[in-house]
């Protein structure tokens, strides 16, 4: 998985428990720098470092050429691989050292960036590890099933735990809501506090749940109604209803109590929230019926929901198949196998987890690249060379 996020503003990063700056450094410009490198005492020294997952930039010069050349050292660590790997950046430092510590971050960004680099949040620099697709989120899974599906599948615990989450979030949702609005305006950061608590699919469940029962309200915006509409959630049916008549749509006691004009204001943000993640979906995909494509030996884009919340960006998306009945339009096998592009872990997916082929045009470069390796393997660089900072 690669960075999670490259613009992340400066000052939020400097609150994060992942983030650390030590700087020995008293000087302001280069020519002070100067001098203070040159003393025997500090010679070969690292008078400032930035540390940021595992990922840390440092102000590492030794002699006075080293200083007018400019540029900072990077290193890269990764837990139980036993190396770390390093590089010199393009970036100059600043001629002000003033700024420091924002210029060696936003270096250290780009360079991220650049290099797509793995990271971890725990600052712990050799025990971190790089954030797995089969991670297990912290968030309590989201059981979609209705409670007769769930009997019969043999399931009844696991829907009893989603459950209480669910009154949980209810809860939570119309606390927050209660506590922010103040009659005329509706403030704080219900939708973020929600998900940061939740998750984004819990706290979207929620939200359809209310939308979908109460979808006559002209207080849901057009635009809510329908997205509310694309989230399945299983009720009992009529048919299931005159078999049993004691059935129950038990997700009628999950509604949210708070006015629906507030509740679609929470929904708005928590959609934009999530199209923030900027992750594909279908317009990605090359023109055509998903249904009648040959997906092996193909760059395909898994559905977002396919992968746990940890995981979800759009390089971890990016899925190249190899082989599988569920490559085969039609076939009864539905299992499509392969590897993701970012960093060539295997999984298998079930076909419908599979959004289709992505369009060329929307292939980025460091996807082109690694997908035209793996259809050209006699161009790939010769390993003999050296190795490569490894990326996500």
């Amino acid at each position: 998985m690669s960075m999670e996020n490259y613009n992340i503003p400066f000052e939020t990063a400097r609150t994060m428990d992942c983030y650390k700056f030590t700087n020995a450094n008293p000087c302001k410009t280069k020519e002070e720098m100067i001098a203070f490198v040159n003393k025997d005492y500090v010679k070969n020294s690292v008078p400032a470092v930035l540390e940021f997952g595992n990922v840390d930039i440092e102000l590492s010069f030794n002699d006075e050429e080293s200083i007018d050349e400019g540029g900072f050292f990077v290193c890269v660590k990764y837990a139980g691989e036993g190396w770390r790997s390093d590089d010199y950046t393009e970036d100059e430092v600043s001629n002000d050292l003033g700024d420091l510590e924002k210029n060696m971050f936003e270096c250290l960004m780009k360079y991220a960036k650049t290099n797509n680099l793995y990271w971890s949040k725990e600052n712990d620099w050799y025990g971190n590890e790089k954030l797995k697709k089969d991670k297990s989120p912290d968030f309590k899974p989201l059981y979609r099933k209705a409670l007769h599906e769930a009997v019969r599948m043999n399931e009844k615990d696991e829907w009893r735990e989603s459950f209480a989450e669910n009154e949980r979030c209810r809860d939570y949702i119309d606390r927050l809501i209660s506590e922010n609005f103040n009659g005329l305006r509706l403030g704080g950061n219900i939708a973020e506090q929600t998900i940061a608590e939740f998750g984004h699919d819990r706290t979207q469940w929620l939200l359809a749940n209310t939308i979908q029962h109460y979808d006559y309200d002209v207080r849901f915006s057009p635009q809510n109604k329908a997205w509310a509409q694309s989230i399945y959630i299983q009720r009992p049916t009529d048919l299931e209803k005159q078999r049993d008549p004691y059935l129950q749509d038990h997700n009628s006691y999950l509604l949210l109590r708070s006015s629906q004009g507030l509740v679609d204001m929470v929904a708005r943000k928590a959609l934009q929230l999530y199209a923030d993640l900027n992750l594909y979906n279908i317009n990605n995909c090359e023109p055509g019926d998903v249904h009648t494509k040959n997906f092996a030996g193909k760059l395909l884009i898994v559905r977002d929901t396919a992968l746990n919340e940890a995981s979800r960006t759009p390089e971890n998306q990016l899925f190249f198949a190899t082989h599988g009945n569920g490559c085969t339009p039609g076939a009864i096998g539905r299992s499509v196998f392969g590897h993701f592009l970012s960093d060539g872990e295997t999984a298998a997916f079930d076909r419908s987890d599979i959004l289709g082929i992505i369009d060329e045009d929307q292939i980025p470069e460091w996807a082109a690249l690694k997908l035209h390796e793996i259809q050209n393997p006699s161009d790939a660089p010769d390993e003999a060379q050296g190795q490569s900072m490894e990326g996500g």
